[in-house]
Parts: structure tokens; sequence; C-alpha cells
């Protein structure tokens, strides 16, 4: 296979991989849950502690599927998340159905979800690795009626009409934790990663292509000045012979 000829099918492969990457994130973009997340300013924001192995797994979820749709509030890392957390329960209870689920919000992880700055459209207790759980909440019309969950199952009704939801989700809002680095999309790691084993390819090939055209280079020139080399030989060795034979005769 010719240098060329390789660089065209690399280049192939390179223009492929672009337009999978293309495609997966126009798929992402376009899937309507996504829509209404981005199109309704959701918001999963979680209460936590960094020793609570729940709020990890429910850390790592949100980080792995709604990354630019959470916030997690340490309460043992930053105080204004315990102070706010501690306060906002306090107004939680003083709502019209909050009875039922007082027993429940004195555990984390604890989410509440927001829409649009104004609307809290449920709260939900305990770590849930459940998707489409979560998309279903977000996407949701705002109610008076706010549902809350222990884990997927809802164990009441709070009561809220817009205005004090509202005041509620600013309450929360109040405070953003500092972000957490965040790490290298995968489908950019895969890209990076492919592209680098075909220019480790192309190198290696490039290489050996090289290394092989002088090792075989060096005795077709040797044999080449051999042979010139005897040819001439036989040339001058004929003009002698025939110089003698002249001269003999």
């Amino acid at each position: 296979m010719s240098t060329l000829l390789l660089l065209k099918h690399v280049g192939v492969l390179l223009v492929v991989l672009l337009i999978v990457l293309s495609l997966s994130q126009l798929v992402v973009s376009e899937n309507p849950s996504n829509m209404c997340l981005s199109g309704n300013n959701i918001v999963f924001y979680a209460y936590g502690e960094t020793t609570c192995p729940h709020c990890k797994r429910l850390h790592d979820f949100f980080d792995a599927t709604f990354k630019h749709n959470y916030v997690f509030c340490y309460i043992d890392k930053y105080s204004e998340c315990y102070s706010n957390l501690g306060k906002f329960i306090l107004d939680i209870v003083k709502l019209p159905g909050a009875q039922s689920v007082q027993s429940v919000l004195g555990y984390i992880p604890q989410t509440y979800i927001l829409k649009n700055n104004t609307y809290l459209l449920g709260i939900v207790i305990g770590a849930v690795a459940d998707e489409s759980f979560w998309l279903n909440l977000a996407c949701r019309e705002p109610s008076s009626e706010i549902p809350v969950y222990e884990g997927t199952s809802q164990v009441g009704v709070v009561e809220a009409n817009t205005t004090l939801q509202s005041e509620l989700v600013q309450k929360i809002l109040a405070y953003i934790p500092p972000v957490e680095t965040q790490g290298i999309p995968s489908e950019l790691v895969l890209g990076v990663i492919v592209i680098a084993i075909l220019v480790v390819s192309i190198g290696g090939y490039l290489t050996y292509t090289r290394i092989s055209s002088k090792k075989t280079s060096k005795p077709v020139k040797k044999t080449e000045e051999r042979k010139e080399s005897k040819k001439k030989k036989i040339i001058e060795d004929s003009t002698t012979l025939h110089v003698s034979y002249h001269i003999n005769f």
C-alpha cells in the first residue's frame, strides 16, 4: 500500500469519526427530554454530606447524567448549605400537607427540582439513580401541589402557590457552592484516543517503509555495482585479448 493511499484511508476514517461524534451530539440535543431540561432551566438542587455513600452515589449519577443541570450542596463542607437546608425544612413543614412528610425531611440526600428559578416541581429524599424518574419530574407542569418522594415512592404532597414557590426557590438558590473541577467529556476522550492510534499507526507504517526501503536498496546497489564492475572487467579483458591477438597475429 502506498503512503498516499494510506493517508487517504486515514483521512476517510477521521471524517467518519467526526460525523459519528456530531450525530451523537445531535441526537442528544434533539432528545425531547433534554429539550425539556434546557428549555425550562431545570436545576436538581441536592443537599448531602461528603461522608454519605448514598450522597456520593447520587452525586456521581447527576454528574454523569445531568452534568449541566445539578447543584450539590454539602452540608458538612459549606456552612451556608447546612444553614440553608435547616431553614428550608422549617419553611416546608409549615406548608399545608407537610405533616405527612415530616418524617422523611430529616434524611439526606434530598433533592429539590427547580424550574425557571420560580417553580418547585418536587422533593426527593434518597439516591435515586433512575434517569426517567428525574426526567418525568423535570418535565411536569408547575402546580400548587408539590409531590414529595422517598426513593421513587410518593409519600405525600405539600401545597404552595406560585408566589410562595418563587420565594422558596430563591432561598435555595441564594447560595451556590463552588463548581467542582469538571472532567473531560467522554466523547472527546474517545476522539483523542482514536486520533492518537491513527497517528501512531501512520508513524509506524512510514518508519517501517523507510527502513524497509533502505534495507532493500543497499543490496540492489551493491549488486548493480558488482555487475557493472564485472561488465567493465569483461570489456577490459576482451579488449586486452583482442589487442594481444592482433599483435600476435
